[in-house]
């Protein structure tokens, strides 16, 4: 495992240092008995090619360490297996070897590479701030150079998004058709390890001509006697001037508010805004202004306002009509529930010895009552029909039922 400063590591590790601190290395060996170990080695080979297989430093037998080069200097060998460099600077990088013999161990090494951070030098080929037309292309270069490990570049926009390809050394930004959404902060990152980073930014300004121009009242009702104010807005980029127009007439110029000090009629009309800057004009959509007295909130003429008992008397309206929507509702739904099953109204007829059952719906149940009501008193029962036809609202029928409980059609 590697760690910055101080830490064990494996053949083939990667150790990237900061720079002028000490740091130490430190490998490991399984071997139980210190005495198998006969001889101990530390080679360097640098980065620059410069030196190549140096011996730095030996141990013989388990005595102390004996330093073997002053090419590179400030090192120093703790037992077991530690190398320490004090004074870190460029010349440490490089491989570094460690090589063991004894008792059955015959030449066995590992090498680390180390790297001494270095942060990358950041570069831009644009100007910043950048300022270009809609509509354009636009492209900028970044490098972040000279930095160890060699830095990856990438650009991002405002938002963190990346932007860009992700390479070594530099990073091209290229950016087509802009419009005012590509207006706003770049960022570029240089990256080789989290030792050796660096970033840079421009500022990218999107010219465009006025857009979503409008003219905004303080009130759709002005007020007889008291001041209003007409005001222009609008998006831009460089920041629009305007002129603020009255039925066609010009009232205001170069400024994005016109105030009225003291409404009277002749200031009821259409207000319009134009905004116009080295790109182009554009033109509001005209707003109509009334003016009223203050006691009407405004209104005049024809405009009057809703009194507060016309208010009320509307509201109590609409719940009226709302509770009778729903009796009616309500009626509906219970006829409905009964329309599947029809019930028969008994009629009484004094010259036959039968009694005629039409059916109908359930609005006509007193009439059942009544008429059950009387053929009990005749000894005769009516609730034996009842539940005899179905489904027939729509094709009414008489059935007649005698005494016997038997049931017929009338003659």
């Amino acid at each position: 495992m590697v760690f910055p400063c101080e830490g064990q590591v494996k053949n083939g590790d990667r150790v990237v240092l900061p720079p002028e601190g000490p740091a130490k290395v430190q490998w490991q060996f399984n071997i139980q008995n210190i005495k198998d170990v006969k001889f101990r080695s530390w080679h360097f080979t640098s980065s620059d090619g410069t030196l190549r297989n140096e011996l730095l430093a030996t141990i013989s037998d388990d005595e102390e360490a004996v330093m073997e080069t002053k090419l590179l200097a400030g090192l120093e060998i703790e037992k077991p297996a530690t190398l320490v460099l004090k004074n870190v600077n460029q010349s440490y990088n490089g491989s570094y070897k460690f090589t063991i013999i004894g008792t059955g161990i015959d030449g066995a090494g590992s090498a680390v590479t180390i790297i001494i951070a270095v942060t990358p030098k950041m570069k831009i080929e644009c100007s910043k701030p950048t300022t270009i037309n809609k509509g354009e292309d636009f492209t900028c270069v970044c490098r972040g150079e000279d930095g160890n490990p060699p830095a990856s570049v990438t650009w991002f926009n405002e938002g963190g998004e990346k932007v860009s390809k992700t390479e070594k050394e530099m990073a091209t930004l290229a950016l087509s058709n802009v419009d005012k959404n590509d207006s706003g902060k770049y960022k570029c990152k240089a990256f080789g390890d989290k030792l050796a980073q660096n970033e840079t930014s421009i500022k990218l300004v999107v010219q465009f001509p006025p857009e979503n121009v409008r003219v905004l009242l303080s009130s759709e009702i002005a007020v007889r006697g008291k001041s209003f104010t007409v005001k222009c807005e609008a998006e831009a980029e460089p920041a629009p001037r305007f002129k603020i127009f009255f039925n066609e007439t010009e009232v205001s110029i170069s400024e994005d508010t016109y105030t009225i000090p003291k409404v009277n009629d002749s200031h009821v009309g259409f207000y319009k805004c134009v905004a116009n800057n080295t790109l182009g004009l554009k033109t509001s959509s005209p707003r109509h202004l009334r003016v009223g007295n203050a006691e009407t909130h405004g209104n005049d003429g024809d405009d009057v306002g809703l009194s507060t008992g016309a208010i009320v008397g509307i509201i109590i309206g609409v719940l009226v009509l709302v509770l009778v929507v729903a009796i009616v509702c309500l009626l509906k739904l219970k006829k409905s529930e009964y329309d599947k099953e029809l019930l028969p109204v008994m009629v009484h007829n004094k010259s036959m010895s039968n009694f005629c059952v039409m059916y109908t719906n359930i609005l006509d149940i007193l009439i059942l009552r009544n008429a059950c009501h009387y053929i009990r008193q005749a000894e005769t029962f009516c609730l034996t029909a009842v539940w005899l036809v179905r489904c027939c609202k729509r094709q009414p029928r008489l059935l007649c039922l005698g005494t016997n409980g038997r049931y017929s059609l009338p003659p």
